[in-house]
């Protein structure tokens, strides 16, 4: 806000030169974005003023609140290593900040993401089914809202099982404490996207095995949410991989196996070439 002495000042200069209340400056466009700018009266007192385009322009301020919004969501989607070409869906029904939209209408994945919209923390969600059905998209697009509404600068981690055993043989290299740390760092997450669940089909190693048992049980005892997809369809399945220890903590943690069937999305129409 201007001070009302240099609004007088400004008046009374206006004045010496001649300008009247009529003396309005036409209306003109902002240069950045062509958007029309309107010279407003700004009111001394008694029938004293000036006109003035010393205002910012609205639409110019919003684009770059907007490319702000979007840098800082993009940083955070990035941090929890979500795949830029999962980054682009949201589960709401309105395109979103950074441009993200909808889910594409596929009839057989509708009741998994109506369910899914429904989701409520702390509770973990699992979906199954065959390859490129949408899980991996349905769950991201969850992660990324979670992201979006998150005040509270809590930590958010997207891991396939692959990346993360990967990630702990490099760390391995160094030392066995920096190997464990990898597990730690996603055992502790606030929200942990663990994607592609078995979907090595090679067995375990003894390592493997315990590593995954301590990840599932620290967040199942404390609560932390969790996403899984996996390509097994059943918990027996599951069961057979990873012990009964880790399912049943699933099992109760969960709102149960969501399987969603239906062709892979991938291949669109070229299969039938």
């Amino acid at each position: 806000m201007i001070p009302t002495t240099i609004l007088d000042a400004m008046w009374k200069a206006k004045h010496a030169l001649g300008h009247t209340d009529v003396d309005r400056a036409p209306d003109f466009k902002c240069p950045v974005c062509r958007a029309t700018k309107v010279t407003t009266w700004q009111h001394i007192g008694d029938d004293r003023g000036f006109w003035t385009d010393d205002t910012s322009c609205v639409e110019c301020a919003a684009k770059d609140e907007a490319e702000r919004t979007r840098t800082m969501l993009r940083k955070r989607f990035d941090a929890a290593g979500i795949p830029p070409i999962h980054q682009i869906y949201t589960l709401r029904s309105q395109t979103q900040p950074c441009g993200r939209v909808s889910l594409p209408d596929v009839d057989y994945q509708i009741p998994a993401a109506e369910i899914v919209v429904e989701y409520k923390v702390p509770s973990w969600l699992c979906l199954a089914g065959p390859v490129g059905v949408g899980k991996t998209t349905i769950l991201t697009a969850l992660m990324c809202d979670l992201i979006v509404k998150d005040r509270c600068n809590r930590s958010f981690r997207w891991e396939t099982e692959a990346s993360l055993f990967k990630k702990a043989d490099i760390a391995a290299d160094k030392s066995h404490a920096a190997r464990v740390k990898v597990m730690q760092q996603a055992a502790e997450s606030t929200v942990l996207m663990l994607d592609d669940l078995a979907g090595n089909r090679r067995g375990l190693t003894d390592w493997q095995g315990g590593a995954i048992r301590d990840l599932i049980d620290e967040r199942h005892r404390y609560q932390r949410p969790t996403l899984f997809t996996t390509n097994m369809i059943s918990w027996k399945h599951l069961e057979q991989r990873y012990g009964s220890h880790i399912i049943s903590r699933m099992i109760e943690a969960s709102t149960g196996l969501m399987e969603i069937e239906g062709a892979d999305l991938r291949y669109g129409d070229k299969k039938k070439e």
